[in-house]
């Protein structure tokens, strides 16, 4: 079946922020938070399954600019 735009944003996970928030949602919403995250760790490396990830991901060694560049700019963060 296909998905409605509603449906997509729910399912959007976020990526490149860590925070702490308040509780919100249903357990739904946040298993569909959980389970989108590790789709997306997958789908950096190229897997299907979680042994397929283990298999393939590769850990590389961040420069300290390359690092100071990766953190969150442009937000306010508390």
């Amino acid at each position: 079946g296909s998905m409605s735009l509603e449906d997509d944003l729910n399912d959007y996970v976020a990526e490149g922020v860590e925070a702490m928030v308040p509780y919100k949602g249903t357990v739904t919403d946040i298993l569909k938070q959980l389970t989108g995250g590790v789709r997306s760790g997958l789908s950096y490396c190229g897997a299907h399954t979680i042994p397929q990830m283990q298999e393939n991901a590769e850990f590389i060694k961040m420069s300290r600019a390359g690092f100071a560049e990766s953190q969150p700019h442009d937000v306010s963060l508390m």
